[in-house]
C-alpha cells in the first residue's frame, strides 16, 4: 500500500514518511524490493520476482553445466 502510494504520485515521499511514521531510506528499500517495473512486452513485474527468476535462472545453468560435464565423462 505504501508502495503504491508513491508510485502513483499520489502525495510526496515527504508526506508519506510522516504520516506512516517510517524513515525515507525504509521507504526507498520497500520501492526497490516491491515498486513495479514496467516491461517492454506490457508485463508488470517487481524487484523481487525478478531477484527470483536470476536464482531460477542460475540453477537451470548449473544443472545444465553438470549434464554436460557428466555426457562428457561417459564418453571418456
Amino acid at each position: 500500500m505504501i508502495v503504491e502510494l508513491y508510485e502513483n504520485k499520489t502525495t510526496t515521499a515527504a508526506n508519506i514518511v510522516r504520516e506512516y511514521g517510517i524513515g525515507s531510506t525504509t521507504l526507498y528499500k520497500w520501492v526497490g524490493l516491491y515498486g513495479k517495473i514496467q516491461t517492454t512486452d506490457g508485463e508488470t513485474i517487481n524487484n523481487k520476482e525478478i531477484k527470483k527468476m536470476k536464482k531460477e535462472i542460475k540453477v537451470y545453468k548449473i544443472n545444465k553445466y553438470k549434464n554436460y560435464i557428466g555426457e562428457i565423462w561417459k564418453e571418456l
